[in-house]
Order: C-alpha cells, then sequence, then structure tokens
C-alpha cells in the first residue's frame, strides 16, 4: 500500500541577514509505501513512489543499521554498530546521532542491500539504530550535501516499521526533517504510523539544496527509550525532460502490446 502526498511544502525564508541563501532548500512530504514487505530491491515489485522507476529504493545510496546475514537467527542482537550496512553517493555523506544499533528479536527480513538488485534478491535480517529520549524529539540521522546534488533533487526514504517484537519500542509518534545549515526548512512525516512490523517507508522530497546545506532526520516516539529507525534510502528525482522521455517510452510500450 502507498500514499501520495500532494501540496505540503515547506519552503524556508530568505533572511540574508542570518546568513541564509537566497536559493534555499525545499523540503516537500512525498508520501508512504507501507507494507512492503522485504521486497526492497526486488525489481518485479511495483515502487510508485521511486522517482526514477528502476523500482529499487536506494538506488543512488543506502544505510541500514544492525543487518543481519543470517535471516533464520532471531536472537536479540545488541551492539551491532559494525553490521551497519552504508553505501553513499558522491553528492552526498551520511552522519548519525544513535545510542545503539541493535537487531531485536523477530526483527524483520529485508533484500540483502549488498546484493545486485534484480527479480530475485537473497534476504538479510534487519536491524534498528535507536537514540535515547525521554518521550522527546531526538536526532538521528543528518544529511550533509557535497558538490553535484542532483538539479531536480532526491528522494529520502525513511525506512521503519521493522521491529518484530510488537509493544513500546514499536511506536513512533512522528518523523521529521529539518534543515540545519543553509536554511530553516522542515516537514514533518508519519503522524499516522502504521505498526504491523510489514516494512515501511516514509518520504521526504529535497530540492535546490546547495553545498555544504544539513539535514537532520528526527523522531518522536511515547516510549521512554526513544525511537528508532531502520534505514535510510536515497533516490535521483529525474528532471522534467527525463520523465517526459521515461513517459514516451512507456507509451510506445504500451502502443506495441496493443498491435
Amino acid at each position: 500500500m502507498f500514499k501520495r502526498t500532494i501540496g505540503f511544502v515547506a519552503v524556508a525564508g530568505v533572511v540574508l541577514a542570518l546568513g541564509v541563501s537566497a536559493n534555499a532548500a525545499t523540503i516537500t512530504d512525498a508520501g508512504s509505501h507501507l507494507d512492503i514487505g522485504e521486497y526492497i530491491r526486488t525489481t518485479t515489485v511495483a515502487k510508485p513512489l521511486d522517482p526514477d522507476g528502476d523500482n529499487v529504493f536506494g538506488t543512488d545510496g543506502w544505510i541500514f543499521f544492525g543487518v543481519q546475514e543470517d535471516e533464520t537467527d532471531m536472537s536479540y542482537k545488541y551492539n551491532q554498530q559494525p553490521n551497519t550496512r552504508e553505501s553513499t553517493p558522491s553528492y552526498l555523506t551520511i552522519g548519525t546521532s544513535l545510542s545503539t544499533v541493535q537487531a531485536p528479536t523477530n526483527s524483520t527480513i529485508i533484500d540483502s542491500p549488498d546484493l545486485t538488485p534484480g527479480p530475485d534478491v537473497e534476504n538479510d535480517r534487519s536491524g534498528v539504530g535507536m537514540k535515547y529520549g525521554f518521550k522527546s524529539e531526538v536526532d538521528l540521522v543528518t544529511l550533509t550535501i557535497g558538490s553535484g546534488f542532483p538539479a531536480a533533487g532526491v528522494r529520502v526514504g525513511i525506512f521503519t516499521d521493522n521491529i518484530g517484537n510488537k509493544g513500546d519500542a514499536d511506536d513512533i509518534t512522528y518523523y521529521k526533517m529539518r534543515q540545519t545549515v543553509g536554511g530553516s526548512s522542515s516537514v514533518q512525516v508519519a503522524t499516522a504510523f502504521d505498526k504491523d512490523n510489514g516494512n515501511d517507508f516514509y518520504f521526504v522530497d529535497i530540492t535546490g539544496a546547495a553545498e555544504t546545506d544539513e539535514f537532520v532526520i528526527s523522531a518522536l516516539s511515547p516510549d521512554t527509550y526513544g525511537p528508532y529507525i531502520g534505514g535510510v534510502t536515497l533516490d535521483t528525482i529525474p528532471e522534467p525532460a527525463t520523465l517526459a522521455l521515461l513517459g514516451l517510452g512507456g507509451l510506445g510500450l504500451l502502443l506495441r502490446r496493443r498491435r
């Protein structure tokens, strides 16, 4: 199930006196894909919110926390920072502000992020990064923009709802992305959090970002231990001309099938 969100755009004000760029970035809630299961990199499973159309979440890059190669071992795994998997594009770096990385009991199965996408991808067991915060909003992940940021922007996927032991730790009130360097945009997502351990993605589009801009993903949880995040994916948003070509290609395929 997926939801496309249209019309809510948070734009930073132009405050030259404070050193904010006149071309401040825009952050937009781009919708959600709920209950995708393990098929993050399986190309035969439709992903309507994948902007580049290759049916892969994280074509440009990704980070997944506490990934376990043995998906059959469902025991609780503590101190799993070494098992965090990461592949980042040249235009961006990923930083974290986490208290712990774990693979909770019965955390969900996902396509192995290290393997090449295709119609059938071997599975790993997912994990989470957590930040202790007593019912307060805390920062989880920082995205720092480098050179060559895509002209039409990047879609950031927040991966969550992958903790298998249902309980307080499975609660997230909301996720938020805000710009902390170069502007002051912000957008809050996932206020109606889906809690069925089906592997969910919540998407945020960043457009107009400049080199050295920083964006922080934070979260609030009613749980006394604090919120968690399973991972982050990155996909380039095609420029309008590219979208038009993709549309023409799809139309041509449809016409050939009708003949």
